[in-house]
């Protein structure tokens, strides 16, 4: 985890909410973004309107986004496997 001003202000505006970093995949729910604690924090084609595999590309690049501007490496959150 990298120790930088920009990232701990990420961490602690995801803090102010709730929401203990890093970000993962739900191993039981496509789309579905837990935090640390598992939470659910966001879910990702709530409407079912997009097919699964882009589902899923899109959820792991937004915990992989956050995850990154708050310190973490990819290896933090659930690779897509």
């Amino acid at each position: 985890m990298t120790d930088l001003p920009a990232a701990n202000a990420v961490r602690a505006a995801f803090a102010d909410q709730g929401v203990k970093l890093p970000l993962r995949l739900s191993d039981e729910d496509i789309g579905v973004i837990l935090d640390d604690d598992g939470a659910d924090v966001l879910t990702v084609d709530s409407n079912g309107m997009r097919d699964n595999d882009k589902v899923l590309m899109i959820a792991a690049l937004v915990v992989s986004a956050v995850n990154d501007l708050a310190g973490f490496d990819f290896a933090a959150s659930r690779s897509l496997g």
